[in-house]
């Protein structure tokens, strides 16, 4: 396939319906290599949310799977099996707590994570889960009741979501047992319509579950995109309008003019309070206070505020070749044609080599066109990697066995810590000289054939 420069003209901005809440969720079966086309399928109108369960992600990995216009809020990867997983992604600027709930997961029985959204007066918890057709049923039911009891309260509003292997099409035994459990807390699943489907079977085992009673108005509909042998959900709450953190910064203003009024500053200013000083500290501290003047005045701050990346590699051409992709994927689920699967491989092959080279297209124009290169340059790595500034607040704090939430008080322990560690290490070095040399082979400690630095804070 010929790519043409003309075909990555831009066509629409992205839009952020505040006056609900969107919540994404599909069974992903692994994230790797599609993270590109599950935004193309969802472009222009962005998600609040994204919940994915079968991720298949080891812990250091996530770092490195970033989506443009979201950040990580909470995340489980397993550690002494493959595949499996959970993860909820939120858009930038959406103020979010992580929920530790790993105490509570078992790999295959109950793979969970949670975050903590404030919208309006009442605090929201979505919720992600996955289990595994092979994982224990009764272990399952035991700890999601340990979940629903640390989470739900009157003040709170709970929404799970996930791939819970419970068919909720039919009646079956696993669907009496988790459907009075939820009834406890005044939840029910309310898919439906089959989320899997194959030629011969169709079920509904991914589910949305909430208190029906706490919102007025919500619909839940089916999307599918072809990433995943599962269709994906889509849950829109209608809400009081949802307010998000706005991303601002304080940049200066530097620029050729500003940089020629410096100069010429500097070249009017006679520094005679720096010069009638005897005293070389005296001086100094002239001179810094006289250079510091004159550089805030010609290089003053000014609030910048980030608004959400265009995208502009999703270009209508991408979005039109998704939508035929889709086509494919529905006529292929009931047909055995083989040429015609072989065309569907060989579509989607073409379609992921043109999206990667938009993208790379995109960003390769977007460095060539900046003043600083090697800012921006390292401004699209850290995108491509998700690092981003976390948005999430400290809830809670542990120190010496006592818990502490309150917010100021758990701010005055930082402000206590940090303006007492200097003491406390120069108090262990006194203590560390009196006891004799200390050699840093000390702290060297050999675990398998590998070194691992181990550093001791004595208090």
């Amino acid at each position: 396939m010929v790519i043409n420069d003309k075909q990555f003209s831009y066509i629409n901005q992205p839009k952020v319906n505040n006056n609900c809440i969107r919540i994404f969720h599909q069974n992903i079966r692994s994230l790797r290599n599609k993270t590109n086309e599950l935004l193309s399928h969802m472009f222009p109108n962005l998600l609040h949310v994204i919940c994915l369960t079968e991720h298949h992600l080891q812990a250091q990995e996530v770092g490195f799977i970033s989506l443009d216009n979201y950040t990580i809020g909470a995340n489980y990867c397993r550690t002494n099996s493959q595949g499996g997983g959970s993860m909820i992604y939120l858009l930038h600027g959406l103020k979010f707590t992580n929920v530790d709930l790993k105490d509570l997961c078992k790999e295959k029985d109950i793979e969970v994570c949670a975050v903590k959204i404030n919208v309006d007066s009442k605090i929201m918890y979505v919720v992600t889960i996955y289990r595994a057709p092979s994982g224990d049923f009764a272990c399952f039911l035991s700890r999601l009741d340990n979940v629903l009891k640390f989470l739900c309260s009157s003040s709170t509003c709970l929404i799970l979501c996930g791939d819970l292997n419970v068919n909720y099409l039919g009646e079956n035994d696993h669907k009496s047992q988790l459907s009075n459990l939820l009834l406890m807390y005044n939840l029910q699943g309310i898919i439906d319509f089959p989320t899997r489907i194959s030629r011969s079977t169709a079920s509904a085992i991914d589910n949305f579950i909430i208190d029906t009673s706490q919102f007025d108005d919500y619909s839940v509909n089916p999307l599918t995109n072809d990433l995943s042998d599962h269709d994906s959900q889509i849950l829109t709450l209608k809400i009081p309008p949802l307010k998000q953190r706005e991303s601002i910064k304080l940049i200066r203003k530097i620029d050729e003019s500003t940089i020629n009024n410096f100069f010429y500053q500097l070249s009017y200013e006679s520094w005679e309070n720096v010069f009638n000083n005897n005293y070389v500290d005296l001086m100094f501290n002239s001179f810094l206070n006289t250079f510091l003047k004159i550089f805030h005045s010609s290089f003053p701050f000014k609030r910048i505020k980030s608004n959400i990346n265009r995208s502009n590699w999703i270009t209508r051409g991408i979005r039109i070749s998704c939508k035929h992709k889709r086509d494919l994927f529905l006529l292929l689920r009931n047909n055995i044609n083989p040429t015609l699967k072989l065309y569907y491989k060989h579509y989607c092959r073409i379609l992921r080599k043109v999206i990667k080279e938009a993208k790379r297209r995109t960003l390769e124009a977007k460095i060539l066109k900046s003043k600083n290169k090697p800012k921006t340059t390292w401004t699209v790595i850290n995108e491509l990697l998700g690092k981003q500034h976390s948005s999430q607040d400290i809830e809670k704090l542990t120190i010496h066995g006592r818990l502490i939430t309150n917010q100021r008080s758990i701010a005055e322990e930082f402000n206590k810590y940090f303006s007492s560690v200097i003491d406390n290490l120069n108090n262990g070095s006194q203590i560390n000289s009196r006891q004799g040399n200390v050699h840093t082979r000390n702290y060297l400690k050999l675990s398998g054939q590998s070194l691992c630095f181990q550093i001791f804070l004595h208090y």
